[in-house]
């Protein structure tokens, strides 16, 4: 199964949460959990509150002296939000993660690093965002 680490190298994403929309005006929320990395698992997402909330980070990567230089590979990817923007979070993590998207808008999350492995960042969104491009 690879379930952290169990076998080679690759640990669990993060949990996501998010608010239901009866609870938050209409407008349902999500904060993604992190992409699980070759070192290290993925932090959960946690939706806080209808306005804000921790998008978890990427997993940090494995280190390893190939070159004669420890050098960090296979960093998970951050977590992206939907309504509301995270506060925090999103980082991808060492060893090539990408970031996550911009928060607060319909942002694509960042590539992770060429030649380490890395994961790239989820992308983020803001509710309604499809009715909008839909009407342009």
């Amino acid at each position: 199964t690879g379930e952290n680490g169990a076998y080679g190298h690759g640990y669990d994403g993060g949990f996501g949460t998010g608010k239901n929309s009866s609870v938050c005006n209409g407008k349902g929320t999500w904060n993604s959990g992190g992409g699980g990395g070759g070192g290290g698992p993925g932090e959960d997402g946690i939706a806080t509150t209808c306005t804000s909330g921790h998008c978890g980070n990427g997993g940090v990567g494995y280190s390893s002296n190939i070159t004669g230089q420890v050098v960090s590979y296979a960093g998970g990817g951050g977590g992206g939000s939907h309504n509301p923007p995270c506060t925090s979070g999103q980082a991808g993590g060492t060893g090539g993660g990408g970031d996550a998207g911009k928060a607060g808008g319909a942002n694509s999350g960042s590539d992770g690093i060429d030649g380490l492995g890395g994961g790239g960042g989820g992308g983020s969104t803001i509710y309604g965002e499809r009715e909008i491009r839909r009407g342009e």
